[in-house]
């Protein structure tokens, strides 16, 4: 399994142009950090799911898939 890399060493993702035509590169990485901030307020508020909560989520929904 591939290590996880910190951001600062990833590829930056191209922004869809179907999704977004007119959205900068500094516009999409500005939209991105944003999400990944909520989502990090989330988790120290309490808000998160535990790994084991979304397996039972999945194979729920889609029976044998594992």
């Amino acid at each position: 399994m591939a290590q996880a890399q910190p951001a600062e060493q990833l590829e930056p993702e191209a922004p869809s142009a179907a999704r977004f035509p007119a959205e900068t590169e500094d516009a999409y990485r500005a939209r991105l950090i944003a999400k990944i901030e909520r989502g990090l307020a989330d988790v120290k508020a309490g808000r998160g799911v535990l790994h084991a909560e979304v397996l039972a989520m999945i194979d729920a929904r889609y029976p044998g898939s594992k």
